[in-house]
């Protein structure tokens, strides 16, 4: 069987605001550029400073992205109110990205801003699918949240950039499949205590993923293909503790070993073992969150940088380290400039766990690097590409 090699290329682990993970898959010689960005496409009137630079930061991502990769994965490309999610398809398919995949759009008369899930691809898209969530809570409750699916279809014949050096079989004959997830779960913008409606919400819709997942799983997906959850999952993994009492400000790498409950809640309810007492989340809740099957689970973003990067609301320390200040704050708001988390993934799975002879085999792939992209941008009225 040809090995599968999936990664996201080293660079240097700077911090910043708009996070963008980016992956190389390769299969029987084929090369798969991936890329994860939530993109801050908000309706048009919402904005944090006066001006988010939407046109100007969607032209700057068709000119010095769309070129780079061979599937993209977008939260918040929102089309409600506005043409730049049709301007940018368009774009996309002028440059090779001509399939897609999106959530339906709803009527006028069932209100709702739409999920904002994109996936662009060189590749054909053979099965799509998604889920809505139950509407959120805040302004959350405004969008269609959900997760897409995407089973893309991968040949040798169909890509623009075959590797040279892959150890794999490059016989293109058997068509490849690449399984995709991508989902923008309900966000926290107060605090993250476990007993936050918007953490309790948070967490069902999680579950409600897993549900779907484990339908894909029966019915659409083989046994042995790459599968991914990726996206602004939006549980900040870091736990904002300084561990060194010595320094004033949260450090990006020292700090962002441990895992928050959060975190470990979520995994544990995609993995299926649930999290354990509901009680913690309130008095009257009940559900556990778990699942008949357990899956293995990997977060390759933590695994490759064994500390989790902060992905939102990033500093800069000075360097006798008794002041700091935002990174980006052109575009971020000024709740969130220094907030300093975790919040974006790339999950990798890797099968079920203790497997018998009955169910599935362990995913044989690999991931080879993870990179965190900083996306900043020169000469341009914003600093960087999203301020998510």
């Amino acid at each position: 069987m040809s090995e599968v090699q999936t990664g996201i290329q080293e660079t240097n682990t700077g911090s910043y605001t708009g996070s963008e993970q980016k992956a190389i898959l390769e299969e029987g010689g084929v090369k798969v550029r991936l890329l994860t960005q939530n993109i801050f496409m908000r309706p048009p009137l919402i904005n944090n400073n006066g001006d988010d630079f939407k046109q100007e930061r969607l032209d700057w991502f068709i000119k010095n992205v769309l070129d780079k990769y061979d599937v993209i994965c977008l939260e918040e490309m929102f089309k409600f109110g506005s043409g730049r999610k049709t301007q940018l398809i368009k774009a996309a398919k002028a440059r090779g990205l001509v399939y897609n995949a999106t959530t339906p759009s709803k009527g006028f008369f069932d209100f709702g801003i739409d999920s904002g899930l994109l996936i662009l691809s060189r590749y054909p898209i053979e099965h799509k699918e998604s889920i809505q969530y139950p509407r959120g809570v805040h302004s959350d409750a405004l969008s269609l949240k959900g997760a897409l699916y995407a089973r893309i279809k991968v040949e040798k014949e169909n890509n623009l950039s075959v590797s040279n050096s892959s150890s794999a079989d490059s016989d293109s004959s058997t068509s490849k499949y690449l399984n995709i997830f991508v989902t923008h779960t309900q966000a926290s913008y107060t605090n993250t205590a476990l007993t936050e409606p918007s953490v309790r919400v948070r967490l069902s819709q999680f579950h409600m993923l897993r549900k779907f997942m484990d339908k894909v799983l029966k019915t659409t997906y083989k046994v042995g293909e790459p599968l991914i959850i990726l996206g602004d999952l939006n549980v900040n993994s870091r736990t904002h503790i300084i561990t060194d009492e010595t320094r004033k400000f949260e450090d990006n790498e020292k700090d962002g070993i441990d895992h928050s409950t959060e975190y470990t809640m979520m995994m544990n309810i995609l993995r299926g073992v649930g999290i354990g007492d509901p009680k913690v989340l309130s008095p009257k809740h009940t559900d556990t969150f778990s699942s008949e099957d357990k899956l293995v689970f990997k977060d390759i973003i933590y695994e490759s940088y064994k500390y989790h990067p902060v992905t939102f609301g990033n500093i800069i320390i000075s360097e006798d380290g008794e002041t700091a200040k935002p990174m980006e704050k052109a575009i971020t708001s000024k709740d969130s400039n220094m907030v300093m988390d975790s919040i974006d993934y790339i999950l990798w799975y890797e099968g079920k766990a203790n497997p018998d002879t009955s169910s599935e085999i362990a995913v044989k792939s690999k991931y080879s690097s993870v990179r965190v992209e900083e996306f900043f941008a020169e000469n341009e009225k914003f600093t960087q590409l999203s301020g998510k």
